[in-house]
């Protein structure tokens, strides 16, 4: 994917957590999820970092982290796989 691409669906990813009422919480990576909530506000901190990493010519790890937020939304029941390969197609 490239770096414009993978901004987009961030983007687009931060505006449905902003419109689902989920806020951006950082939770401990030693743990287990503890609810969908709690994966929710993951993912949610997570697609904001994003950005920073294609600043910082990260951009695998920026893909890794949008592939775990799509995982999120498809477990969560709030995106299909169809819906996701969309936001990752080329233009």
């Amino acid at each position: 994917m490239e770096s414009k691409k993978i901004l987009t669906a961030a983007s687009r990813y931060q505006k449905f957590f902003r419109e689902y009422g989920v806020n951006p919480v950082k939770h401990s990576a030693d743990g287990f999820c503890s609810s969908r909530e709690w994966a929710l506000e993951h993912a949610h901190w997570m697609v904001n970092e994003i950005p920073q990493f294609l600043y910082k010519e990260r951009r695998e790890k920026a893909m890794r982290w949008l592939c775990f937020v799509q995982g999120i939304l498809w477990m969560a029941r709030l995106q299909t796989i169809d819906q996701l390969k969309e936001d990752n197609r080329s233009d």
